[in-house]
């Protein structure tokens, strides 16, 4: 019996350290997962703020912009810049002369279509008075009835 109990004893000494050394790490473990979850919560946090800010920031750049609808694609090559400060001087032929300059970049939107298609155009413009002054001009406008266009915001 006594040999029994001094067994018991023994691995009970035993196995005390590895125990003790097994609920440390379990401690520390415990330590670093509620770090990671502060950690987690915190950069969903940031993202949501982030996230937040470039929607602000592309609503704000869509501020500078207008949208041309109805223009068909007659020419692959078509210099579509040239094509929408035509339109744009007939819109508001106060400013006509200085559209070459405050007119930034003038694209279409989506890939080409058969036919002679009419993708949008998006026209960017570098002064935001400007863009102003031809979407007031557009409002109501025969020409871009007559010509089967419409100017809209880029919202």
């Amino acid at each position: 019996m006594e040999t029994t109990v001094r067994n018991t004893d023994h691995a009970i000494t035993f196995l005390n350290e590895p125990v003790e050394k097994l609920l440390k790490d379990t401690t520390s473990h415990n330590e670093r997962i509620s770090a990671l979850e502060k950690k987690t919560l915190d950069l969903r946090e940031e993202n949501k703020q982030l996230k937040l800010q470039l929607l602000e920031a592309n609503s704000y750049r869509q501020k500078w912009g207008l949208r041309l609808q109805g223009m068909k694609e007659e020419d692959p090559q078509e210099n579509t810049r040239d094509l929408v400060i035509k339109v744009l001087g007939k819109i508001s032929p106060k400013i006509a002369e200085k559209l070459p300059e405050v007119v930034d970049s003038v694209h279409r939107i989506g890939k080409r279509k058969d036919g002679n298609s009419a993708r949008g155009i998006i026209i960017q413009f570098s002064m935001c008075h400007f863009r102003d002054f031809v979407w007031r001009d557009a409002r109501g406008l025969k020409f871009l009835e007559d010509a089967h266009l419409r100017l809209k915001e880029d919202l």
